[in-house]
């Protein structure tokens, strides 16, 4: 890319000569023979012309180029390209007059001006007032694609379109479009257009005297598109109808309104706030007007919602989540069947920082129960841990730890690997934790009661109760390996809690309690090799556990309360004995011959088993305690005959100690399977020249001679290669366009829970499955269910259709829970779906 002062500069100084008869010159480019007229004065009048339109920062290329001294023109020829401040112009040919400082292109056309894309079949372009128009031109948006029987440039920022058709189909031949004989396009604003014809594959549906599009990048204000309907609860209804506010870069508001026939109306208020690195949350309130028709009575309801992050200096975070309604009846038109169905709300703040290194945590909750009308508050709860640590670091001064440093250097390696200081394998911890718990069951109750007064009624149980604590634990534990194998572990620990009052209203009251504990276990190992077949390798892993747990009698400890974190043992002495024995199964699966690939699998915890059980001994019965199983089954996935398949098994079961009967029991299974599903899309869509990127064909002739330096060959061979490298292109994309490949993947799942009580009587058997997968090249389908096996019934079930239309699509919904049900149809477009959309829906009770 060469300037093009430069150019002229260049050329008038080596053909100016001395003989001033010689005014004619015969100039070469490329081959091409071209005949000017050379005069010193007409060389300093381009040159004054140049500089008129800032041509220092007039760039091209082009395979061939021509100047033209006394008509003051320049020709790019083949493959041209030209840049002018922030423009720039592809073509086959490019033409640029000097006096006029315009340019103007022949043959196919490209265009590119501060992000906009232009292109036609010839275009204009006047450099001084950076305006133009384009022969058969088209653009593109963000959000879509505009053509026309001839597109200018007017002003800066505007476009005018004759006989304009805007549409964001990306297909050669769109399915939709909206046409008009006058467009005008604002340059990442909008689009207006008179009068405007919509149409569907060509025809007709919708006409409007005008029509006006967005275009404006990422969010925008503006009203939002409506969804009528009709069920036979609300009767008519008009949902949505809405208006977006966008606050600059960090907040957007949504005013929502939604009316119906029969039971009246609600409004909502969402607002959305980020600042990054700082604080981010949405703020959401809702009021509904209930209308009852038979009493003539009407119900409000309100909600507020708050989700709130805020970052506060280093390592310092506030999170709050903030609900409060005053009746649950506000989510009865919810889709959503977990929303319909809440009982309770929750509200919560946290506050994060770092202390010592370690984590602080302060916190408090709120929770309303709508059905009980129970209210349950902590505020305030904190908590704060040292983690594990060795008991000898908090002993062991800066200067020592150096010092040993430098003795480590000296001794051997390997003899400071052998001796093992025993106090090495001591370690302590602590926690601190504290709250304030209360609750009422006073409909009535206000602020105070809620916060921290207790109440009670005329018998004396308590409808309001508060109680406050802290809790202080502390542990020391022992590790020891004997002899590599036999791991050993002792502990104790030790809680301590301090209490507003007791439960004979004895005010700031201590208590405590404390254990101790030892275990030890091992693994034995086996394993078997086979030689021949599928299976390689079985290990078998075995570890026995003793344990013994000894707790003192703290049965006077039951006067205390226990609330949120705070809670000591109140129970009478114990000494427990538990034995239980695991078992693991790993698979290590054959490799087989090179010739066919399959290489050597280890399938870990292919099935594991734990049993057990204790020993009380101060138990008045016998003591012991039933034999209790649990097993898990998880074999590696596997794929056969191309589909992947997957299973799950896990169950338990209690055993009776003495007669061995099983006393209940319980399975839950899974399996899925996928794969995927190839579909053959036979003249599949063409794209338009914006996506295909194919805006010129033809090859340069710089490549071609870079060919011919290349390879030492005759011209015939050279140019036989090249017609056959074109055949061969054309063909494979006549290929890609009447043949293309689909791949979707498809999954099913089945899941089986049954449980039973063989003392009780009581079971439980039901299934969940779920099935996703693509119908047919442009239908996918998901269907979910829940079944009760024993009472035969389907109790809930859900389909969801969608169909792509390949610039829309189309999506169906259907829920079934109980006795309610709803269903949802949805037409929208793909890249407008909030502008662009068609929906109705249906709900009964």
């Amino acid at each position: 890319m060469i300037p093009l002062f430069s150019q002229l500069q260049d050329f008038g100084e080596n053909s100016y000569s001395e003989d001033s008869t010689k005014d004619k010159e015969t100039i070469h480019s490329e081959n091409e023979q071209l005949t000017v007229v050379q005069d010193s004065l007409l060389l300093d009048d381009v040159v004054a012309k140049i500089d008129s339109i800032e041509i220092d920062s007039l760039l091209y290329s082009a395979d061939s180029s021509a100047y033209f001294l006394l008509s003051e023109q320049v020709d790019l020829l083949g493959d041209a390209f030209l840049e002018y401040q922030t423009t720039q112009l592809k073509s086959d040919t490019i033409s640029i007059n000097l006096d006029k400082g315009q340019a103007e292109s022949f043959g196919n056309a490209w265009m590119q001006d501060k992000g906009t894309l232009v292109i036609g079949d010839g275009l204009k372009y006047d450099f001084d007032s950076q305006t133009g128009y384009v022969i058969s031109g088209a653009t593109k948006f963000d959000t879509g694609y505009c053509y026309g029987n001839e597109l200018r440039k007017v002003s800066k920022n505007v476009y005018d379109i004759d006989e304009g058709i805007f549409t964001n189909c990306d297909a050669k031949n769109p399915h939709f479009h909206m046409q008009a004989k006058y467009m005008r396009i604002y340059k990442g604003d909008k689009i207006v257009a008179k009068p405007m014809l919509f149409y569907v594959n060509h025809f007709p549906i919708l006409i409007a005297p005008f029509g006006t599009f967005s275009i404006k990048r990422g969010r925008k204000t503006g009203f939002l598109v409506p969804e009528p309907g009709y069920n036979n609860v609300d009767g008519k209804y008009l949902k949505n109808l809405s208006y977006f506010f966008a606050i600059k870069d960090y907040a957007d508001v949504l005013l929502e309104y939604d009316y119906y026939e029969l039971t009246g109306w609600e409004t909502r208020f969402d607002f959305d706030y980020l600042k990054r690195y700082m604080f981010n949350g949405k703020l959401f309130t809702s009021l509904r007007k209930k209308e009852n028709p038979d009493i003539e009575k009407a119900t409000y309801y309100w909600q507020l919602k708050e989700k709130h992050h805020h970052e506060i200096g280093y390592r310092k975070t506030l999170d709050a989540n903030i609900n409060f309604v005053n009746s649950k009846e506000i989510w009865e038109n919810e889709v959503d069947p977990e929303k319909r169905l809440t009982e309770s709300m929750d509200s919560s703040v946290a506050f994060k920082t770092q202390l010592w290194g370690r984590s602080f945590y302060l916190s408090g909750s709120y929770r309303n129960n709508m059905v009980t009308d129970k209210k349950n508050i902590t505020l305030p709860s904190f908590k704060y841990s040292l983690p594990s640590k060795p008991l000898y670091e908090f002993f062991v001064k800066d200067d020592e730890d150096k010092e040993g440093e430098k003795n480590t250097e000296i001794i051997d390696k390997k003899q400071e690997e052998d001796v093992e200081k025993w106090y090495e394998n001591f370690y302590v911890s602590y926690n601190i934790s504290g709250s304030q718990v209360g609750y009422t069951t006073n409909p009535d109750a206000d602020l105070k009661a809620i916060l921290y007064k207790v109440e009670r009624d005329s018998i004396g149980n308590y409808i309001t109760q508060h109680n406050a604590g802290i809790k202080h634990s502390a542990s020391l534990s022992y590790n020891y390996k004997l002899k590599g194998w036999l791991n050993l572990t002792q502990s104790c620990s030790y809680n301590e809690a301090w209490f507003d009052r007791d439960k004979n209203e004895k005010k700031f009251v201590r208590a405590n309690d404390y254990h101790f504990s030892t275990s030890s276990s091992f693994n034995l190992y086996g394993v078997k090799t086979y030689k021949k077949g599928y299976l390689s390798a079985i290990r078998h892993t075995m570890t026995p556990n003793v344990s013994y747990t000894y707790t003192p009698d703290f049965h006077e400890n039951s006067k205390y309360y226990r609330f949120g974190n705070v809670g000591i043992g109140s129970g009478n002495k114990s000494k427990r004995m538990t034995f239980s024995i695991a078992n693991k199964w790993d698979l290590k699966i054959a490799g087989v011959d090179k010739k066919d690939g399959r290489k050597e699998k280890t399938i870990n915890g292919f099935f594991s088993m734990t049993s057990g059980t204790s020993y009380d001994f101060e138990a008045e019965d016998t003591g012991f305690k039933n034999i209790s199983h649990r097993f898990t089954i998880t074999p590696a996935k596997a794929k056969i005959a191309g589909i992947d398949f997957s299973l799950r098994s896990n169950g338990s079961a209690n055993q009776d100690i003495f007669n061995f009967e099983i006393i209940d029991w319980r399975v839950s299974n899974s399996i899925s399977f996928s794969g995927n599903l190839n579909f053959i899309e036979y003249f599949p869509q063409e794209p338009n020249k914006f996506e295909s990127n194919k805006f010129f064909k033809s090859k340069k002739k710089s490549e071609k001679k870079e060919i011919l330096h290349e390879k030492d060959s005759n011209e015939e061979e050279v140019e036989k290669t090249d017609i056959e490298k074109e055949k061969n292109a054309k063909e494979s994309d006549v290929q890609d366009s009447i043949i293309k490949e689909i791949q979707d993947k498809w999954s099913l799942s089945i899941s089986h829970s049954y449980s039973k009580n063989l003392i009780s009587k009581s079971e439980s058997h039901s299934l969940h499955n779920s099935l996703s997968c693509r119908i047919t090249q442009k239908w996918s389908l998901s269907y979910s269910n829940y079944y009760d096996v024993i009472t035969h019934e389907l109790r809930s079930h859900s389909l969801s259709i969608n169909r792509d239309l390949h610039c829309w699509y189309l999506s169906f919904k259907f829920n079934k829970s109980t006795d309610f049900w709803d269903y949802r149809f949805v037409l929208a477009n793909v890249k407008l779906p909030q502008d662009l959309k068609f929906r109705t829906s249906g709900r009964k009770h």
